[in-house]
């Protein structure tokens, strides 16, 4: 996948250089492809092959990051995901800011387990009457109580 990327950007970068004219003088990466196609993104718009260039290069880049399973959304950092544990979350919401916190397995289903087993208490219940969890102590009771997948492992 990494390959394929590649090949797409530096087959956009000299389809650039050959049309519109600017010259790239960066290193021979991925990265280095990826800015030097930003700073000269405008060039796209005024070719002829621009649309098609643009197309190859965000399906690449979709295929990328769904098989990196970001799906749009890439993983927090370390720092970022101890600010979101005083985050609060809904048993719909849950899953999404799971995969981006690391937390596998996590979703509106094992939440509301958790919540029946007592492993997690709710916080508060929304207007609309959705229950409420401090995203920290899903993750902790996710994390100190097994599955029935890992405990009959």
């Amino acid at each position: 996948m990494a390959d394929e990327l590649k090949a797409k950007l530096v087959a956009a970068v000299r389809d650039i250089e050959e049309t519109r004219g600017p010259v790239y003088d960066s290193g021979d990466t991925a990265t280095a492809c990826g800015v030097w196609l930003t700073r000269h993104r405008s060039a796209l718009q005024t070719m002829e092959s621009g649309v098609e260039t643009f197309d190859e290069l965000c399906e690449v880049i979709d295929r990328a990051t769904s098989s990196l399973g970001w799906n749009q959304s890439p993983p927090l950092g370390a720092a970022e995901r101890e600010a979101a544990r005083s985050a609060i979350v809904t048993a719909s919401t849950v899953e999404s800011i799971a995969k981006r916190v690391g937390a596998q397995g996590l979703n509106d289903r094992r939440l509301r387990l958790l919540a029946k087993r007592g492993a997690v208490r709710s916080v508060s219940t929304a207007a609309d009457g959705s229950i409420l969890y401090r995203l920290g102590d899903v993750l902790d009771a996710h994390r100190d109580t097994p599955s029935r997948r890992s405990s009959t492992a």
